[in-house]
């Protein structure tokens, strides 16, 4: 035992009286210790580090909960052999003692950070602290039945403070917009700057929200389940999926109006934000305005960590990820109740990923490609076509949700082989998978119905409508549409097939001119609008344009849009799941998976990217291909298939 910890009280407070205690704090070890005031008396309320009880029954905390980023030089304190440090409190700030009778309050945890020395902190991020033991006795005190002195106010919490100010601003507020999708927040004292970046932040957390949604319905077995939230257990589960659904609720349904407030105290600098309990309100930081929209500690995350303490009343147990993890595997009734897990959960909601396996690895199948396949949900199962690696001919291979099963060559009834120098594209219409492939230029397809694959059919063209590489296709307006670059320049052009007719292929064009690539594009329909994604030509960059099934429009940078930059050396394969658009694209230089992502946000009326994020940073996988990659939603998962970048095996991984 290194620390001794004495509470001082008064034997005896006045109704609304401040509840002003004293804690001590003293090194029993023979050495200097440093240790972390946070989650302590030595740092305020700032959390919820006291056990109070009222007549035996515990009362709850009612003050503020911090996001914090690492702990600066000034959150630490050295503290001498022997010697005591000490802090006051008033209790009433964070706990209600206004009903008459006995309260007990003692530490939560009898344990203190101590971590090394001041030039090991390293900002915090590589240097773990030990815990040690604090030896800390249960103080006592009573709060009298009489009569509150004269004039005095009643002594409200801050928590209670924080909802009756809301309750007054609000009490005449119209109703919520039952069309809109959510509550637009209101935003208070911010520059034009903050104020629009909050606005996106909130927009694109609704959006990995309504993901959440959707991975929680999918039960506890799922891997991002059980790696934020532990080993399957019932009772768990339905927590989790009713504190995610009482956010989106109160986010979405709440008849207060919902908010964000900054805060520019000085004090505040090393906070992200806070909230309190039952509040509609959420206080923006410092450290917020410098955090990324996605990814680790970011905006999106941070909102939603705040937004679980104020409608899912999580408790801030353990914060980072590396702890969130630990609280998982060894004590997932607390991690199931820690706001972080549930910020972690948002935050990789649509970024992480399992497998990263050979098909071959437990399989009975070897497939190969030296492009990567085109993935279509068909008849209940999931069909990868692709050229195989040795030959222009292309295969075909089925997984049922257990087993990879075929790897066998596209027949027709009559026996022959459909070639190709590259990947086709695939898509199911009117019942039929169907196929579009280059051959000579040319445009051929085929279908398959279930059982036989036939009506092999090429379509001539001519100059300067012949086709390049592989054609990606998809189905808009109940026709099939095909988006390619030409054979002789970077220009696009477009047709549509309707079982009966073939369009004559027209250039993409929009106002500002025409679109120019050295790829073919990625095509998906989202929002009644068809976009194409690509990489624009001699660039990495990557942009986007729109369809309306008239006209094109946009044509346009991703990152003069949205606050990332995605790069690739190949167009993405794009594809609409659920409320967003997939774009996956490797790296020009490493060859790592990517992923970013695309939604219309009606509220805002904006068309946002987010995303721009390895799939290793938030998964525990590291898949790397030498082209481009499909994802596509099948038997409640999201599955991705690649060629390797080192050799020309498929693989596969899913979330």
């Amino acid at each position: 035992m290194k620390f001794k910890g004495i509470f001082k009280t008064k034997q005896t407070y006045s109704p609304n009286e401040p509840i002003d205690i004293e804690f001590t704090l003293q090194n029993l070890s023979g050495s200097p210790q440093r240790i972390l005031k946070w989650y302590t008396p030595l740092d305020g309320f700032t959390g919820n580090f006291l056990t109070v009880c009222h007549n035996g029954q515990p009362v709850k905390y009612d003050g503020a909960f911090f996001k914090r980023g690492n702990p600066l030089p000034e959150d630490f304190l050295t503290l001498e052999p022997d010697k005591s440090c000490f802090a006051a409190l008033d209790l009433s700030e964070a706990y209600n003692t206004r009903n008459a009778g006995v309260y007990t309050v003692e530490l939560k945890e009898n344990l203190i950070e101590v971590w090394g020395p001041a030039d090991s902190l390293n900002n915090g991020s590589d240097v773990m602290p030990t815990c040690d033991f604090i030896e800390c006795v249960q103080a006592q005190f009573t709060v009298g039945g009489g009569k509150p002195a004269k004039n005095s106010e009643e002594r409200l919490t801050k928590g209670e403070q924080q909802r009756l100010k809301e309750k007054l601003n609000n009490k005449d507020n119209a109703e919520p917009n039952a069309t809109a999708p959510y509550i637009a927040p209101v935003i208070k004292n911010a520059t034009v700057d903050e104020e629009n970046y909050t606005r996106e932040a909130h927009a694109a957390m609704m959006a990995y929200l309504s993901g959440c949604i959707i991975d929680i319905s999918r039960g506890s077995q799922n891997e991002h389940y059980k790696m934020i939230f532990g080993a399957p257990d019932r009772t768990r589960y339905t927590k989790v999926n009713g504190i995610i659904k009482t956010i989106k609720d109160g986010l979405v349904i709440n008849t207060n109006s919902i908010g964000y407030e900054f805060n520019n105290d000085p004090a505040l600098s090393k906070v992200y934000a806070y909230t309190f309990k039952g509040a509609s309100t959420v206080f923006l930081c410092a450290k917020f305005k410098t955090a990324p929209l996605t990814g680790e500690n970011s905006k999106i995350g941070t909102l939603f960590h705040e937004w679980s303490h104020a409608f899912g009343y999580t408790d801030d147990h353990r914060y980072g990820r590396s702890k969130c993890r630990n609280l998982a595997q060894n004590d997932p009734d607390k991690a199931v109740e820690n706001a972080d897990n549930y910020e972690y959960y948002l935050e990789t909601e649509y970024t992480f990923w399992a497998g990263n396996e050979k098909i071959s690895k437990r399989h009975s199948i070897s497939p190969q490609c030296n492009y990567n396949p085109s993935l279509a949900v068909y008849l209940g199962k999931l069909y990868i076509i692709y050229k195989g690696a040795h030959s222009n001919t292309l295969y075909w291979s089925v997984f049922d949700g257990a087993d990879w099963k075929k790897n066998e060559v596209i027949k027709s009834e009559r026996g022959s082989t459909f070639e190709t120098k590259f990947n086709p594209g695939a898509v199911v219409y009117n019942n039929l998978l169907y196929i579009f492939f280059e051959s000579n230029n040319n445009i051929c397809y085929a279908y398959f119905d279930g059982k036989n694959w036939g009506g092999q059919t090429t379509r001539t063209l001519i100059d300067p409508y012949k086709i390049q590489r592989s054609p990606n296709i998809t189905v808009y307006n109940n026709r099939i549409y095909c988006v390619y670059k030409s054979t002789n320049s970077n220009d696009y052009y477009y047709f549509y097939y309707d079982e009966n007719y073939f369009s004559t292929p027209r250039k993409v064009t929009v106002t500002s001119g025409n679109l120019q690539s050295d790829c073919n594009p990625g095509l998906a329909v989202h929002d009644n609008m068809l976009y194409i994604v690509y990489k624009e030509a001699n660039s990495y960059m990557l942009r986007y344009a729109c369809f309306n099934g008239t006209d094109w429009n946009e044509n346009k940078k991703i990152s003069d849009v949205s606050r990332i930059s995605p790069k690739s050396d190949y167009s993405p394969r794009i594809s609409a799941i659920n409320d967003i658009v997939y774009i996956p694209y490797k790296d020009p230089d490493t060859n790592d998976m990517y992923h970013s992502y695309m939604y219309f946000d009606p509220v805002i009326n904006k068309l946002m990217f987010t995303g721009n994020e390895k799939v290793s940073d938030n998964s525990d996988i590291s898949p790397k291909t030498s082209c481009e990659h499909s994802v596509i939603e099948y038997n409640n998962n999201i599955y991705m298939v690649y060629k390797n970048d080192n050799s020309n095996d498929l693989y596969y991984a899913w979330q």
